[in-house]
């Protein structure tokens, strides 16, 4: 996939992600992000959630607008609440991989 260098892509491979179809199948961009961040605490930033998008809109992740990464954080931000809601409170963020959270390239339309 584009934009992911080889720790990510090793993180990526422990959710099943290896192409931009696997991206979408488990949700996108901002879901996997989740799933990631989840399985490794405090290592995971945006950078990977920016190169995530890029995979998924294949474009270089140094042209995501500003406006575009706002909306990856917000969505990111609806994952997570899902998430929580799904545990019923309990400790972490469970893993989103239903497809509620999936931007799709309409949505995420550059430019």
């Amino acid at each position: 996939m584009r934009n992911i260098g080889p720790v990510s892509r090793e993180w990526l491979a422990e959710i099943e992600v290896h192409t931009a179809k696997d991206l979408k199948r488990v949700g996108g961009a901002a879901s996997a992000w989740v799933q990631v961040r989840e399985r490794h605490p405090g290592k995971v930033t945006t950078n990977l959630l920016w190169a995530l998008l890029g995979a998924e809109c294949d474009v270089d992740w140094r042209l995501l607008s500003p406006d575009l990464k706002e909306k990856a954080l917000a969505e990111v931000n609806g994952c997570i609440d899902v998430a929580r809601a799904t545990n019923d409170g309990a400790e972490g963020i469970g893993s989103v991989a239903d497809g509620n959270c999936y931007a799709s390239r309409q949505q995420f339309r550059l430019g």
